[in-house]
């Protein structure tokens, strides 16, 4: 699987709901709903992004794939393998600053390259 087109290998990307990114838009960061029940929000890098879409993200159609600038982020990602597979994957123990967030793609129908919107 490649990286998604513009973004360079180990960006660190979040896929969040459409609606929840719009919901949060006056917030000073953003926070999905899992981190209060998880304490983390889940990350990945380019090359984990079709998994994560197929294990997590089934049916859904309204994903946006946000990619985040980690010199930005109030926190560094820590890399941990939570389901003991042994594939490390990125979780921030902070929000999101709406400035971390570089750049954001619609991914309709599980598109791993997204697309800019327009």
């Amino acid at each position: 699987m490649t990286a998604p087109p513009h973004t360079e290998p180990g960006s660190l990307l979040h896929v969040a709901r459409a609606a929840e990114l719009a919901a949060r838009a006056g917030q000073d960061d953003y926070v999905p709903e899992g981190f209060a029940v998880e304490g983390f929000i889940h990350c990945c890098r380019p090359e984990q992004l079709a998994g994560v879409l197929e294990r997590h993200f089934g049916d859904r159609s309204d994903l946006v794939l946000l990619e985040l600038d980690p010199a930005a982020l109030p926190v560094p990602p820590v890399e941990e393998d939570t389901t003991g597979r042994g594939e490390r994957f990125p979780h921030l123990y902070a929000g999101i600053p709406w400035r971390a967030i570089v750049r954001r793609r619609s991914l309709d129908d599980h598109d791993t390259h997204g697309r800019d919107p327009e």
